[in-house]
């Protein structure tokens, strides 16, 4: 948390705190620093139009909304990897059914052609079965 009292004396943004104060009319800044798990960080910024304006009621009301931003945020990353995670598994399932149809394997064996591929050419499994999928795709058409 960083706290400036007066954004027109605070030596410490000596562009910044003037310009905020005298063009925006800024005269207190909260700011709160938060990570979100996995890997996103984040902030939440409260200003206050007069100098002194932020007291121990703010800090605790801003802290509680930084928290649950960091939640929200959290959660909408891990909805989008959950997301990403089925729509991969889905690919690569329709990918071990065309190459199980293809060389008639099993699908513990078709699963381990698609590995076997990507190992070799160094290419992530899910792309090896989207470049099946788009292989089988532009020959049926």
């Amino acid at each position: 948390m960083v706290q400036v009292d007066d954004l027109l004396a605070d030596v410490r943004w000596p562009e910044y705190g003037p310009k905020a104060a005298m063009v925006f009319g800024l005269g207190s800044q909260l700011a709160f620093q938060f990570l979100a798990e996995p890997h996103a960080r984040g902030a939440l910024n409260l200003y206050a139009n007069r100098p002194q304006a932020i007291d121990a009621e703010t800090r605790q009301l801003g802290a509680m909304f930084a928290n649950l931003a960091a939640v929200a945020l959290g959660w909408s990353r891990l909805d989008e990897s959950l997301h990403e995670a089925l729509t991969t598994r889905e690919t690569i399932g329709q990918a071990i059914g065309i190459v199980m149809e293809r060389y008639h394997l099993d699908a513990d064996r078709a699963f381990g052609f698609l590995v076997r591929t990507s190992q070799t050419s160094n290419v992530k499994v899910r792309d090896v079965a989207r470049g099946i999928i788009a292989d089988t795709v532009s020959k049926s058409e």
